[in-house]
């Protein structure tokens, strides 16, 4: 066992390195004063001498001439000592394990200065060993926490982080520490009242003064005041963009219906305003938009539509092209129509449209622009549904908010307003057209009428003048009297036809029917007719089969129709041409034609060849006379018998056939007809 004389006073330190020397297997002998070394050490055979240092500095120590024992002066410093100690073990060892009491000694002074100054710290301070694990907590963390130090120390205290924080911390702890790097996190921390406070906390690792890793240090400042004023002014922020964002919807909803509003102004009597019309609402309110109108009978017709998808404008137009083959009453654009409300499907999978058991076309066209979503608006004008507005989600960053079906029925309000609008202004227009057009035809009427009882009256009065005079021959006023009856019996012809039609026109034109023949009534017509025929060389034909039975009717009245059409059919005949009746029996019905080969009647004026007051050629210097009051008391009567009557132009040839067909069992024969139309 080497033997170390310790020279110097009895204090702390000195105590602790003969403590440390002597842990580590040396004897050591402990002498107060200089002037006894080299007793000392002749006494006990020394192998070494520890100087402990002294404030004041002293003379070196000279032990007698041949001695070989080493000394130490703890007054140098450490670099000097090694140097001096090259050459001896025992003195390299000893030197190590002063050195190493030395640093001990000042980590322990400075942990206590350390501790000293955390504790009165107004932060939260911890520090941590070498394996991670912390070792101390100041009093303003235990007060915080308002935990004992024995259970925060070690992991403990990790207990008191709030759950969505603890691996987001940890991490940062761990990573930071492997790495010897300094570190900044924010988290929160259960607060001595049981609620969590966010802390803000940097750590930064430790050393030695000879550089040795000993751990880490961390500060941690209370930012909740911080945090809750961040939050009110991300909540004023928040609330500020929504305002904001509002605005702006506000602003791109206003324009939009502006837009809306005005190319309704313009008018809807075209497909591309109404393509123009769908092209507002993308991609605003969706990718693609149709707009279904229903038609006459009630059917919906796609008739605009846009697809902002440019990747998927083929697979849209084809569908658009398409006519709709099917309405299932579960399709979300037939329902909205048949309910007045909106359709909204959030997702659109292809479960949802075998439940809804739609065609396959539409399951097609949703699977193919891969669609997610859609909304259907109904168009509603004064209670009336006149179509739908749907739109399509495609985008999968696009979704459904509640506000766009808000605007998309604004939209569609605005536009079935707009239809409506437009069907009004054209029902108005075509009112306005027909009374036009009825007061032309009452003026050319009252034209025709004037005419055509000035004549006959010219006639008689001409005549009855010449009579008077009594200078006529014989002959000459029996002529005279022949023309003056002639000319009465059209003026009674003329007067018996216009209270046909203000019969007719009042519903007070009545029929007695009873068991006809109609070969007999026609044969009584041709024969009334057949002087006018010969007047004109006009070669008269009639063909009449013989019928299996009577027909309920009245005689004088179909008689009146026949005689109609064939004067009409006479009329209109040139000379020398030719005029056939025919009766033929149709499959339980009479059928009456009257065909002639004179110039046929105008398509334009074909649809209207039935009507009251109404000719091809109305104006006073016209080549026919007549009122255009035959046509129409025979359809009247006609339809009194519950038959029909057309006209038609002679296929392939000139000239015009009438066609009547009369039921054999009776129908409506003797009720009345009221015939409503614009009266002057």
């Amino acid at each position: 066992m080497k033997t170390i004389v310790y020279v110097g006073p009895d204090h702390a330190e000195s105590s602790s390195r003969r403590y440390m020397l002597r842990a580590a297997g040396f004897q050591v002998i402990a002498v107060a004063e200089r002037s006894a070394i080299e007793r000392v050490v002749a006494e006990h055979g020394a192998d070494l001498v520890v100087l402990e240092p002294t404030a004041a500095y002293g003379p070196e120590v000279a032990l007698a001439p041949g001695s070989d024992v080493a000394v130490v002066d703890l007054n140098l410093d450490w670099e000097a000592l090694a140097r001096q100690s090259r050459g001896s073990e025992l003195t390299l060892a000893v030197c190590a394990l002063l050195r190493l009491n030395a640093t001990e000694q000042a980590l322990r002074e400075s942990d206590a200065r350390f501790r000293s100054v955390a504790d009165a710290a107004p932060v939260l301070i911890w520090s941590s060993a070498t394996d991670g694990l912390r070792d101390y907590f100041n009093q303003s963390w235990l007060h915080f926490t308002g935990r004992a130090a024995e259970a925060e120390l070690r992991e403990g205290w990790a207990h008191g982080i709030h759950p969505e924080d603890r691996d987001r911390y940890l991490t940062t702890y761990r990573n930071t520490f492997d790495e010897r790097s300094d570190f900044e996190v924010e988290y929160r921390l259960r607060y001595r009242d049981g609620g969590y406070r966010w802390l803000l906390e940097r750590g930064v690792p430790r050393y030695t003064p000879d550089g040795i890793f000993a751990g880490y240090v961390g500060s941690c400042i209370d930012i909740t005041e911080r945090k809750n004023v961040e939050a009110e002014q991300e909540r004023l922020l928040s609330g500020q963009v929504a305002q904001r964002e509002l605005a702006q919807a506000s602003e791109r909803r206003s324009a939009l219906l502006a837009e809306i509003s005005d190319l309704l102004s313009g008018g809807l009597d075209s497909m591309p305003a109404l393509e123009t019309l769908a092209s507002k609402g993308v991609p605003l309110l969706g990718d693609c938009c149709v707009i279904h109108l229903l038609d006459a009978q009630g059917r919906l017709k796609i008739v605009g539509s846009s697809c902002g998808a440019a990747q998927r404008n083929e697979v849209f137009d084809d569908y658009v092209s398409r006519s709709r083959i099917d309405e299932h009453p579960s399709d979300p654009v037939v329902q909205a129509v048949k309910a007045g409300k909106p359709v909204v499907v959030e997702n659109l999978t292809r479960a949802w449209m075998n439940r809804s058991g739609l065609g396959t076309q539409q399951c097609a066209l949703f699977e193919a622009l891969s669609a997610h979503a859609l909304f259907v608006v109904p168009l509603i004008a004064f209670g009336e549904r006149l179509g739908a507005v749907s739109f399509l989600l495609i985008d999968n960053a696009r979704r459904f908010v509640l506000a766009d079906v808000h605007l998309a029925q604004e939209m569609a309000s605005r536009i079935a307003l707009g239809l409506r609008n437009r069907m009004l202004f054209l029902e108005a227009e075509s009112a306005r057209r027909q009374a036009e057009e009825a007061s032309r035809v009452k003026d050319e009427f009252l034209a025709t009428i004037s005419h055509e009882l000035r004549q006959p009256v010219h006639a008689i009065n001409g005549w009855v003048r010449l009579l008077k005079t009594g200078k006529l021959p014989q002959e000459k006023a029996a002529h005279a009297v022949q023309v003056i009856e002639q000319n009465v019996a059209l003026q009674a012809q003329i007067v018996k036809d216009l209270l046909d039609v203000s019969a007719m026109i009042t519903g007070q034109l009545y029929l007695e029917p009873q068991p006809i023949a109609l070969a007999p009534v026609i044969s009584a017509a041709v024969e009334s007719v057949r002087a006018a025929a010969e007047a004109k060389s006009i070669k008269l034909i009639a063909q009449l089969d013989a019928l299996p039975r009577l027909l309920s009717g009245d005689a004088k009245r179909l008689q009146q129709v026949v005689w109609n059409l064939l004067y009409n059919a006479i009329k209109f005949t040139p000379r020398e041409g030719s005029v056939e009746v025919a009766l033929l029996n149709t499959g339980g019905q009479a059928q009456i034609t009257v065909t002639d080969n004179g110039p046929g009647i105008d398509a334009q004026f074909l649809p209207h060849v039935f009507d009251h007051f109404r000719q091809q050629d109305s104006t006073t210097t016209r080549k026919y006379g007549g009122l255009g009051l035959g046509l129409a008391i025979v359809r009247h009567v006609v339809e009194l018998h519950g038959g029909q009557v057309r006209a038609q132009n002679v296929s392939g040839a000139r000239g015009a056939m009438f066609v009547v067909t009369l039921p054999f069992e009776r129908a409506q024969a003797a009720q009345p007809l009221r015939v409503v139309t614009d009266r002057a």
